[in-house]
């Protein structure tokens, strides 16, 4: 039973990621918005410091992640500690699970924030936004699992192939 958790824990933190990749591109549409109808400039124009500005958006957009963060601890909770033991087995785990997710976060949305100084389009700033991260987050995740040790026994049969590929350095 045990080794059946473990096992699921991959999977689970591969459900965990996609959404997560989803949530940057729903901060950035409404900086792109205010860029391309000009509201960022008659703010700015009307006397708003641009520090004042990026502190403000920045400390609301992070109290919305800090919301969605509660949000997802209270599904973990629900589930128990026996579907989520991983997340929120005990008070360590927990806190280390709700420290992971909101620092993610809080460094997030300064890359949202640069991205969206590139698009005019809010439609096409949000989906660069989710493909860059899926492409960055997910990706190495699965390359990972891939890479793991349950996957080494298809990789020691290419062990003959090393001859043709010398210049590169594979160790396994």
């Amino acid at each position: 039973m045990n080794l059946i958790k473990i096992s699921s824990f991959p999977v689970a933190s591969l459900f965990l990621l996609i959404p997560y990749c989803y949530i940057p591109g729903a901060f950035i549409v409404f900086m792109v918005k205010e860029k391309s109808c000009k509201s960022k400039h008659l703010q700015l124009v009307s006397g708003v410091d641009v520090r004042s500005y990026w502190i403000s958006n920045y400390a609301f957009d992070a109290s919305v992640f800090l919301l969605l963060t509660l949000l997802v601890m209270a599904v973990f909770m629900f589930y128990g500690s026996d579907s989520a033991e991983v997340f929120v087995g005990d008070l360590e785990s927990f806190f280390c699970t709700m420290a992971l997710t909101f620092g993610y976060g809080l460094s997030i949305l300064p890359f949202a924030y640069l991205c969206s100084r590139r698009f005019n389009n809010h439609s096409s700033a949000q989906i660069a936004v989710i493909v860059s991260l899926e492409v960055a987050e997910v990706g190495p995740f699965v390359h990972g699992i891939f890479n793991s040790q349950f996957c080494f026994a298809s990789f020691r049969e290419l062990d003959s192939s090393r001859a043709l590929f010398s210049s590169w350095h594979i160790s396994l």
